[in-house]
């Protein structure tokens, strides 16, 4: 029996001294988790297959104390800077710290390893897709850690095999040719969220650290901080939406929220200033990465049957791979413009709030009515425009429908039989018919969404 679920977001947890959940959490069904898989488990004993189609950590919303940091060999070698920085944004991306993340979300959720555990304990499988808030199980000592955490080492597994079978990573797709079912987790569709080079997903100069997407810099440097204000920010999709909220029923919280925008546009400007030379691919990066990729590609095509000549342009990997975006920061002419597009519908909300606020007191300091005026027509003409842009992009994204479509058609040329293709990411439920009898469906969230 296979079973895809995507985008739990297990982050901090509930802290281990007060018992409360962290600020940045999103996942608080750790018992729901449990009687979900024990009713799977009743349901086929030992022949359950989990797919957990990305997103299953949120290492990006996992925060570092002073005192963690103190008492961790993961950031001993760090300098006062460092480690006040740390403090501010969050542990990096590299091995060691990516680790000690998933350390602590595992002290947050003891009852959800917990639960996996026993399920795989039982004979059953679970296939972890890597998603973009949890890229970091790239690095191969964060899945050692992770199996370590489900499950203990004198874990008896009820069929005789091995841990390490039991559960995988899937570092892109899941293909099963018996359920004839393609499943991603759909980020790549997206450029705000889109790796340059997913399968190889490292800074060119400083390999030890992932080479993050715009979304994910968002979450870590403007989102983390919002949910400060309230934890449930990152639960309104679009953001521009929450803005929108925020406008209309809490405006006071406005100059906060300009606040801290600002400040994401300050660490935005001084990180891509600093990083460039990291992030920019080279010709020789190029031909690197290229080939790294290439050699992971042709594991993953080994793995489901499918030819390893990936070079070839018509491999059907290959295609699927050209329907990928761009990535937002891919570039600072396209950062700059699509930053300032992107946004357009926030700033000129803030806008209107803040040339509101500016002219009304100018009015009652100086008694002016045509400055009043001036105020009222700027502050309507702001609110107005914003909520057009508002609305043209909180319709719904039909790239993901088409990617499908598309991904179907490519693995049919192929003789690949796929006849439902799965997606998360969106956090937006959904099952849709494509072309040829196919079916789309998005496993959505366990989280809320608004």
């Amino acid at each position: 029996m296979l079973i895809v679920v995507s985008d739990f977001h297990l982050s901090e947890g509930r802290r281990p001294g007060s018992g409360k959940f962290a600020r940045t959490e999103d996942f608080f069904f750790d018992d729901q988790l449990t009687r979900f898989l024990e009713y799977l488990q009743k349901q086929k004993p030992g022949g359950v297959h989990l797919v957990i189609n990305g997103d299953f950590i949120d290492f990006l919303q996992v925060g570092i104390t002073s005192s963690e940091i103190a008492s961790s060999p993961s950031f001993c070698a760090l300098d006062s800077h460092q480690k006040k920085y740390i403090c501010r944004w969050g542990a990096k991306t590299d091995e060691a710290a990516s680790t000690f993340k998933l350390e602590k979300v595992y002290e947050g959720h003891p009852v959800a390893f917990e639960a996996l555990g026993n399920f795989l304990s039982r004979g059953n499988r679970i296939t972890i897709i890597i998603g973009n808030h949890d890229i970091e199980f790239t690095w191969p000592k964060v899945q050692a850690r992770f199996r370590e955490l489900c499950a203990p080492k004198m874990a008896v597994m009820a069929n005789g095999g091995r841990l390490d079978s039991s559960l995988e990573f899937a570092p892109w797709i899941y293909l099963d040719h018996d359920y004839k079912t393609y499943i991603e987790h759909g980020h790549q569709y997206e450029s705000l969220n889109s790796f340059r080079y997913f399968l190889y997903p490292v800074l060119p100069r400083k390999k030890e650290e992932i080479n993050l997407p715009f979304g994910s810099l968002f979450v870590r440097y403007l989102l983390n901080k919002v949910e400060r204000i309230n934890p449930f920010a990152d639960n309104i999709r679009p953001s521009t939406k929450y803005v929108a909220w925020v406008f209309h029923n809490k405006p006071l919280e406005i100059w906060r929220l300009t606040k801290l925008i600002w400040q994401f546009a300050v660490s935005m400007a001084k990180i891509f200033k600093r990083s460039g030379n990291l992030s920019k691919y080279r010709p020789d990066d190029v031909d690197a990465f290229e080939k790294e990729t290439n050699i992971r590609m042709a594991d993953i095509a080994k793995s489901y049957r499918l030819s390893e000549n990936v070079t070839s342009k018509d491999h059907p990997l290959q295609k699927i791979q050209q329907l990928h975006q761009r990535p937002f920061n891919d570039g600072r002419g396209r950062f700059a413009w699509q930053a300032l597009f992107t946004n357009l519908d926030v700033m000129l909300f803030v806008l209107s709030a803040l040339m509101a606020v500016i002219f009304v007191t100018s009015f009652l300091l100086n008694g002016s009515q045509t400055i009043l005026i001036i105020a009222i027509v700027i502050s309507i003409f702001s609110a107005t425009a914003g909520d057009v842009f508002y609305k043209a992009s909180s319709k719904i994204n039909k790239s993901y429908l088409e990617a499908a479509d598309n991904i179907g058609h490519i693995l049919n040329e192929n003789s690949i039989d796929a006849k439902y293709i799965v997606f998360g990411h969106t956090h937006a439920p959904e099952i849709a018919k494509l072309n040829n009898d196919r079916l789309y469906f998005n496993t959505g969230t366990w989280g809320g969404r608004f």
